[in-house]
């Protein structure tokens, strides 16, 4: 009897306490304010739309001491040395898009179809790197397509303001340009044709070859049905330079595919925002790169670069620090310097760390983490300087964020100036190019300015201009 009374008075007094907990509530609406899960309901939604996302990489987890020791003990007894004949994937750049000059290479660089049928070739001469396009063997399909089927080159936008379009330092603009392998006639149960490429590096060191890749109507139809594979392959032979050879070339990729599995492999998919694809390789050396088109709708590519990351440096490289970026002038285009006195404890092991990973970039298992750790020291450069508020750390973490394409507003600012400035200055010291201006003044409206030769305006014309006069403009440097 009395567990029955004990049972009903805890029963009768949770009914009671229910009862006054609703009523509670119920005061709460009445008087308008919302409960709980009304706020949560009505709280702003999540959207790219509104950049009301957290900046990448975030400001927030330096490395800790124990972690720093760690990976600098690693990096400093890496052990496993690059053989000759080598490829892996290094990364990939989404942020990067058409602002490539001077970041991802300034070296060489082929800015497919730029002028169908022709491509934008960016070098100062071909003596270290050479790359020469081509499609697949497996391009004959019945009695409608040619056999003597070759790559497509389109133009599909002859100016935009659209930032994932390349920027050419042929007409200080974007345009939207892509090789194709004629792959939308074909089934797509077929395998291939494919884009293929031939890649020779002359010069001993390492270098990253990148690709650009950018779906400008990848909402729409088929063309939502492009992901593609990368694949690395050594080649048996350098380019011999006759291009009535392409198909030979053609067959011996696919023979060297069924030879040996590829060196190094990656996939693009979903890159209606453009990415950059990456791979280091070993010099000197000549690479098959083929672009499987994997079942898609067709297979396209925007650019194909290459520069070099470790070794002695190239005439390319020395030759930069002399006459700058092809195309330039003298216009520099340079990193902010890494500071190297007055830093925090914390900026100078960054700085230490930083150089070590450039010193053993030849090591295979430096390469694998060294994009990771230089994404570490930057968050740990960031969160000391706002900690420390050093001005030489401040300095340091914009060093890092350059070097590292984590781009921001006043970046992409700077760059359009800069390469408009170098541009104009190439201009005024290049007679061929003027002239060309000339006769297309509506087509060039941004950059055309009269020649004349103002050295107060670009200082950098004053030594490459010693020899020039007004009455003599086209006389040879």
């Amino acid at each position: 009897m009395n567990r029955t009374k004990k049972i009903f008075c805890v029963t009768l007094n949770f009914l009671v306490t229910a009862m006054f907990c609703t009523l509670a509530v119920a005061q709460d609406n009445f008087s308008g304010e919302k409960t709980k899960s009304e706020k949560i309901v009505q709280q702003e939604k999540y959207s790219v739309a509104t950049n009301n996302f957290p900046e990448f990489p975030a400001k927030k987890n330096p490395l800790r001491i124990g972690e720093f020791q760690a990976m600098y003990a690693g990096i400093a007894n890496a052990k496993i040395p690059i053989p000759k004949v080598y490829a892996t994937q290094s990364g990939e750049d989404w942020k990067t898009q058409g602002d490539w000059f001077g970041r991802i290479t300034s070296e060489y660089a082929i800015l497919c179809a730029m002028d169908a049928p022709f491509d934008h070739l960016i070098y100062h001469n071909q003596e270290h790197y050479r790359i020469v396009s081509f499609m697949g063997p497996n391009h004959d399909y019945e009695e409608a397509i040619d056999e003597d089927d070759e790559l497509r080159y389109w133009l599909h936008w002859r100016r935009t303001e659209d930032r994932r379009a390349l920027w050419t330092p042929f007409y200080a603009f974007r345009r939207q340009a892509e090789w194709d392998d004629h792959g939308e006639v074909y089934p797509l149960t077929k395998d291939g044709p494919d884009i293929w490429y031939l890649l020779d590096i002359k010069h001993t060191g390492i270098f990253e070859a990148s690709m650009y890749f950018y779906n400008k109507d990848g909402h729409d139809h088929a063309n939502r049905l492009r992901d593609y594979v990368i694949e690395v392959y050594p080649s048996p032979k350098a380019w011999s330079g006759v291009f009535e050879d392409r198909p030979v070339y053609g067959e011996l990729a696919e023979k060297q595919v069924s030879k040996i599995p590829p060196l190094s492999k990656a996939r693009v998919n979903m890159f209606w925002g453009g990415v950059h694809k990456k791979f280091t390789l070993a010099g000197p050396g000549s690479y098959f790169v083929k672009i499987d088109r994997n079942n898609s709708y067709n297979t396209i590519i925007s650019a194909a670069m290459i520069r070099q990351v470790h070794g002695e440096p190239t005439w390319l490289v020395r030759r930069k620090k002399i006459v700058g970026m092809p195309r330039m002038a003298l216009v520099p285009y340079d990193p902010p310097p890494l500071p190297e006195k007055d830093l925090s404890n914390a900026g100078e092991n960054i700085i230490l760390f930083w150089k070590l990973l450039e010193e053993k970039g030849n090591f295979h298992d430096v390469i694998l983490k060294q994009y990771r750790y230089r994404l570490a020291l930057y968050r740990t450069a960031v969160y000391a300087a706002e900690r420390n508020a050093i001005e030489t750390d401040k300095q340091l973490a914009k060093s890092l964020k350059w070097r590292l394409n984590q781009w921001d507003e006043e970046q992409r600012k700077e760059y359009i100036e800069v390469m408009l400035r170098g541009w104009r200055a190439d201009y005024l010291s290049n007679g061929a190019i003027r002239d060309m201006i000339k006769d297309n003044r509506k087509r060039f409206p941004h950059i055309y300015k009269e020649p004349r030769y103002d050295e107060n305006t670009y200082p950098e014309l004053k030594e490459k201009n010693k020899n020039l006069t007004p009455s003599n403009p086209n006389k040879e440097r």
